[in-house]
């Protein structure tokens, strides 16, 4: 059996890199006690890194660290091996943790803190974005690395803001979806992604009926402008609070969430970035389970790792491997 995974994690290195359009999704598996690795376009299983009550990760491609967040706290791990590198201090408050470009923490007054990760592990946290008066954050994704778009809902609906680093308001409020057709606490985590030359978000939701529905925003240096709103078919909306995970990929983006009830599977629906929001992909998947029960589970997606990621990713399932066999002797 060690062998078949040699060859298995072997193959797997060999063929993400003769493709070179690598994707890994770094999820909170369902049962709470694990953060799961996906390659959702060659759909292969690349390991779990096993830790009590994961729900949330901000990772990406310009660091081989990434923090996440369990039971305990918070915690700085190497994507690829799962080696624990430090145990980082933040307050309890602190909610979830930025998706890309950087780093950033909510915390549950509504308060947004902006900082970044340097090359010595340090997080430095650089400014603070306060939600404006009967507002909640929903949640936040990096426009580029001097702008957020911060999700709100409000007695109004959901709303979106442009933030720069600093704290300050780029572009004032945009009403995306009014309070009559949202559930309270109905909105995913938004994704970025760049179409032709103009950056654009894609921010699902859950509507009034309890339907899964997907924003499209377009996003300039001082503001924010509807594109487009889309229903959504296929995912589990048998718990009215849990919402779908937004990811970008290479040349689009991917939603994420469990699959219709009964099934026990997790399924994964790739976009294009077209106009028209092309469905690429979408299929079922049981080698991991994405939280159905959690409105609150954040993922990542980490494209296209340098080569010395590669090899580290596949050191480090060897090493699992290695664990494993020895677990069961």
């Amino acid at each position: 059996m060690f062998i078949r995974g040699l060859i298995v994690v072997s193959a797997t290195m060999l063929a993400s890199s003769a493709f070179a359009s690598f994707d890994m999704l770094v999820i909170p598996n369902a049962s709470g006690d694990r953060y799961d690795r996906y390659d959702p376009v060659n759909r292969v299983f690349l390991g779990s890194m096993f830790m009590k009550g994961a729900n949330k990760v901000s990772a990406n491609s310009s660091s081989p660290n990434g923090f996440y967040s369990y039971a305990g706290g918070q915690t700085l791990m190497n994507n690829y091996t799962g080696e624990r590198i430090s145990n980082p201090s933040f307050s309890s408050a602190h909610l979830q943790l930025g998706l890309s470009g950087g780093l950033n923490s909510q915390t549950s007054t509504g308060v947004i803190n902006f900082g970044s990760l340097n090359s010595a592990n340090i997080l430095t946290f650089s400014a603070s974005f306060a939600a404006p008066v009967g507002n909640f954050i929903a949640g936040s994704t990096a426009v580029n690395s001097t702008q957020w778009l911060v999700t709100t809902t409000s007695a109004t609906g959901l709303n979106a803001y442009l933030v720069n680093s600093t704290g300050t308001i780029a572009a004032s409020a945009l009403n995306l979806v009014p309070i009559a057709g949202l559930t309270s606490t109905g909105v995913g985590q938004s994704a970025t992604f760049t179409r032709g030359t103009t950056r654009y978000a894609a921010i699902p939701y859950r509507d009034n009926s309890g339907d899964h529905r997907l924003l499209a925003v377009a996003i300039g240096s001082s503001s924010v402008t509807f594109s487009s709103n889309q229903s959504l078919s296929g995912f589990s909306t048998g718990n009215a609070s849990t919402t779908l995970c937004a990811v970008a990929g290479h040349t689009g983006f991917f939603l994420v969430g469990a699959d219709t009830p009964g099934t026990g599977a997790t399924r994964i629906t790739e976009f294009d970035s077209a106009p028209a929001f092309g469905v690429m992909n979408s299929y079922t998947t049981t080698s991991i389970s994405a939280q159905s029960t959690n409105n609150q589970w954040r993922m990542s997606n980490i494209v296209a790792p340098e080569p010395g990621s590669m090899v580290a990713l596949g050191l480090g399932m060897v090493a699992m491997l290695k664990r494993r066999r020895k677990a069961l002797a």
